[in-house]
């Protein structure tokens, strides 16, 4: 039985935390990106970012799919509030070792997912249970192969901290983009030097 601790999130029930309530998320996981680049998710930290769960094979139309044509959307808007290049737009795999940096850039092609600040990420097989956990995505692999799980979306501050987890429902852009905006004023305010 796996040992079971306190979330580091927030309560999907009341999602936005505020600066000083937010605890930093452990990230140094490695994945690889849809080019084949390795990373760790660490390494986005920074910017805000805004991370939700999916794997290609998902046969759910309201489910994956909805997902990531939902991330492309969101993207589109970030564009054009003109904050595109101050957040970083992040799906990550359930199924590493089906979802192949090929099938995950296909896939997220396909869903309307523009290559400028989005990436499609494959987790390392051994650290995608400890990397769902840290983040509180709850999976349940099926006999047929699928995977049951939510529709999740973390958003985390530029210092790796947990801000929001929206759960159950495809989350509204909106809403996002409003919360996005408050993160990167947050940045920008801790970023400025304590005289201006």
């Amino acid at each position: 039985m796996p040992h079971q601790v306190k979330s580091t999130l927030p309560d999907p029930n009341d999602p936005w935390v505020v600066p000083d309530e937010r605890h930093e998320l452990y990230l140094d996981f490695t994945l690889t990106d849809q080019d084949g680049q390795r990373l760790k998710l660490s390494d986005f930290t920074g910017k805000p970012m805004a991370i939700s769960f999916i794997f290609t094979r998902c046969p759910l139309p309201k489910m994956c799919p909805l997902i990531t044509a939902t991330m492309a959307n969101l993207q589109r808007l970030t564009q054009k509030a003109k904050i595109g290049n101050d957040v970083q737009l992040l799906l990550i795999s359930y199924d590493p070792g089906f979802d192949t940096p090929t099938r995950l850039k296909k896939y997220g092609t396909d869903h309307g997912i523009l290559w400028t600040n989005a990436k499609m990420l494959q987790p390392d097989e051994t650290d995608t249970t400890e990397l769902l956990h840290e983040l509180d995505i709850g999976v349940i692999p099926q006999a047929n192969g699928t995977i049951g799980h939510f529709i999740e979306l973390v958003l985390v501050d530029h210092k790796g901290r947990a801000a929001r987890n929206s759960r159950d429902t495809i989350w509204n852009n909106h809403v996002v983009l409003s919360q996005l905006k408050n993160l990167i004023s947050e940045m920008i305010s801790e970023n400025q030097p304590a005289n201006q």
